[in-house]
Formats: structure tokens, sequence, C-alpha cells
């Protein structure tokens, strides 16, 4: 096996990834001759106030998946969990990062800054494709 990673892989879960199982996306790595792949999936926020990632509810379950995923493919391919976070400091106030770095996986936190605060109303955010990215009320 080669020392080849398959980087930023997100899942089903975000709403704008294919609908497919995880296990399709490691297989394919595994056909690659991955040797690792790093799952980087949009981190949820409280409150789901954002379109296209995961739901705040389906955090635990894509980390238990994976995790069971990452025993099942051992010895075939590492599994590597993460989350793509943005920082947003109304979030970080309410202890939102530090809740995330004290979960036992993911194992890293990748920042993937789409989107900024501008004020303090909960609309408050810049983004470059505003409709698509705001959830709609």
């Amino acid at each position: 096996m080669t020392n080849t990673n398959i980087f930023h892989v997100h899942t089903f879960r975000c709403g704008h990834a294919e609908n497919v199982p995880d296990t399709a996306y490691i297989e394919r790595a595994i056909e690659l001759g991955a040797s690792d792949i790093w799952f980087s999936d949009h981190a949820p926020f409280p409150g789901d106030p954002f379109r296209n990632r995961m739901k705040y509810d389906d955090l635990h379950e894509y980390l238990d998946t994976l995790l069971s995923l990452q025993e099942e493919y051992a010895d075939r391919i590492q599994i590597h969990i993460g989350l793509e976070i943005e920082y947003l400091p109304r979030f970080a106030k309410m202890g939102y990062y530090q809740l995330l770095t004290q979960l036992p996986d993911p194992i890293f936190l990748l920042l993937g800054q789409h989107m900024a605060e501008v004020d303090a109303s909960p609309d408050g955010y810049t983004f470059s494709m505003d409709k698509e990215w705001r959830k709609e009320n």
C-alpha cells in the first residue's frame, strides 16, 4: 500500500455531497490504493441555523458510525475522523468550540471559513452564496 491520503471527505449528512454510504468512500479510497482517508464533514451548529451541513442531532451518529468503520477497516485503511468548522464568535461565547475539543472524537478540526459574523443579530452573517447557506425559515 502506498502512502496516499484522501483528504476532506464530506458525507451525505452535509446535504451537498453524494447520497452514498460512508463505506462507498472508504471502498473507493482502497481501490485507489490510499493508505488513509480523512473524513471532515461540516460541523453542525446548535440550533441548526445553517443549511448544507449535518444536523446537530446527527453529530454523535456521524462519530459513532465512523468509529465503527475505523475498527472494521483497520487492516485495510486508516480512517481519520474530523469536522470542518467555521469560527464564529457568538458560538465561541456559548462554549461550542470547547465542547467539540472535549469530544473523544473527532481527532481533528479543520477550519473552513465560509462565513463571518457582521453583527449580533441571529442573521448577522456574510455569505458568498447567501441564499444557499442561510437556513430558510
